[in-house]
């Protein structure tokens, strides 16, 4: 009996069997005519499965299969594992009703950030960090039929790595990196950075609140009641700032629509353009500039303030101004009192309050760690220094030449800003068509109170008083 006749029938025990192989030589059986099957058999059949060069995989103890016994079984190849690409962030869908948690500052010092309610609207990735790695492939294990040959494994393949914009491959090739701040986007396993973005829609249920680490977002809808809107860079808002929003931007801010409500924040760094502001509460690091009015607003603004499209009317509210300011119409006819200060720059005069105020208890500080030091000076003099009070009179030292430094340098910023302040009286307020009875204008630290309806009206700071003149 031969390895080719094994893949027929081949009778055995005296014609009482029949024996056969599979063609894949991985399993041999016997068919008992007139038998039963026990040990005796298989010593009988050892010889005969030795002959046909059967070495590998016999077993001990039959197993049968259908009217069948298995007398040998192969050993099966392991493949090897394909080498396979780990995303780094949570590329699942989630569920629209999932519970809702509210952004914190986190989301700006994170170097991967998903807003749990954004329902993966927005994932955002800093410079540097890491998308994707690759997971290396797991070799396989070689495997053996009945007459011992080996059966060679499928090796595990590598994979490459499918990236677009603003992502390159590690030097070692197994990490994806970012190479910008942004917003991750993947498209069939191709990942890329973004950080321009829009969203078609509005910033409501459906999204949660968005958060955008890129240069600048839009927005083709509202930012509708009790939403968040936060971005790093720019947003442009083609809708409404609604009741009760928040939006946070740390460059510029169009709002082609309107801006309201009195529970409504707006914080911009850069300029500012809306259409229209009612009661809400409105700061900019630069330029603002309404397109028709503002109606009781609260608004502190670093630049200069420009309202003389549309309507160009100020009713009520305030508006402090570092620079200037122009307005069509300022108040109201029913007298409602409008506040106009200019020259005032909010935020400059915080920093130089917080500065002067850090020169002071550095000052204080500076005063007990120079009287320490006069009585450790005092010890040495004397000779009176172990190494202890040595190592105290070097920190002491040191403590006072960092805090002397520090406040000199703080001294400089103070009279730097005190320069700008100083020239905050030079600010002047335009109203090109009236102002109305009880329209407070401030300039610097001076007030003046419109009394009577004034028309084509220019105050200017001269001579220690607000003046009035015809434009």
């Amino acid at each position: 009996m031969n390895q080719e006749e094994l893949f027929e029938e081949i009778p055995v025990l005296d014609d009482s069997a029949v024996l056969k192989i599979s063609k894949d030589a991985m399993k041999v059986l016997i068919t008992l005519y007139d038998r039963a099957m026990n040990f005796q058999i298989m010593k009988e059949l050892s010889e005969e499965l030795d002959q046909a060069g059967i070495t590998h995989g016999i077993l001990t103890v039959p197993e049968p299969e259908g009217e069948d016994w298995v007398i040998a079984r192969g050993t099966p190849p392991v493949d090897g594992k394909d080498s396979r690409i780990e995303f780094v962030f949570d590329t699942r869908e989630k569920e629209s009703n999932e519970p809702a948690h509210r952004s914190d500052e986190s989301c700006f010092s994170n170097a991967l950030y998903s807003d749990p309610k954004l329902l993966n609207t927005v994932i955002n990735v800093r410079k540097g960090g890491v998308l994707a790695r690759k997971i290396p492939p797991v070799p396989g294990k070689p495997g053996m039929n009945v007459f011992g040959e080996t059966i060679p494994e499928r090796r595990g393949r590598g994979v490459a790595f499918k990236f677009g914009e603003g992502v390159e491959i590690s030097r070692d090739n197994q990490l994806l990196l970012a190479v910008r701040d942004g917003k991750i986007d993947l498209s069939r396993e191709t990942v890329s950075v973004v950080d321009r973005w829009s969203l078609d829609g509005h910033v409501d249920a459906s999204t949660g609140h968005i958060v955008f680490w890129g240069k600048e977002l839009t927005i083709k809808g509202s930012v509708e009641s009790g939403f968040r809107v936060a971005a790093e860079g720019s947003i442009v808002i083609h809708g409404n700032i609604e009741d009760a929003a928040s939006v946070t931007a740390g460059g510029n801010l169009t709002v082609i629509g309107l801006i309201r409500s009195s529970a409504t924040t707006v914080e911009v760094q850069g300029d500012m353009q809306c259409k229209a502001i009612e009661y809400s509460r409105v700061k900019v690091g630069g330029d603002l500039e309404v397109r028709d009015y503002l109606l009781d607003a609260s608004c502190s603004v670093r630049g200069h303030v420009w309202i003389v499209e549309g309507k160009g009317l100020v009713a009520g509210g305030s508006i402090l101004a570092g620079r200037s300011m122009a307005a069509n119409i300022v108040g109201t006819r029913a007298n409602v009192r409008t506040f106009i200060h200019t020259g005032h720059d909010p935020m400059l005069r915080e920093r130089y309050e917080n500065t002067v105020g850090e020169i002071e208890r550095l000052s204080r500080k500076l005063d007990s760690v120079k009287a320490g030091l006069n009585r450790i000076r005092a010890l040495d003099s004397e000779g009176a220094l172990d190494e202890r009070k040595t190592s105290i009179r070097d920190r002491l030292e040191e403590a006072m030449h960092s805090m002397e430094r520090r406040i000199r340098m703080l001294q400089e910023q103070a009279c730097e800003m005190e320069g700008h302040l100083g020239q905050m009286h030079k600010s002047v307020v335009q109203i090109f068509k009236k102002a109305y009875p009880n329209t407070v204008v401030s300039i610097d630290n001076s007030s003046r109170t419109v009394v009577r309806e004034l028309r084509k009206i220019r105050f200017e700071f001269q001579q220690g008083e607000i003046t009035a003149t015809h434009i």
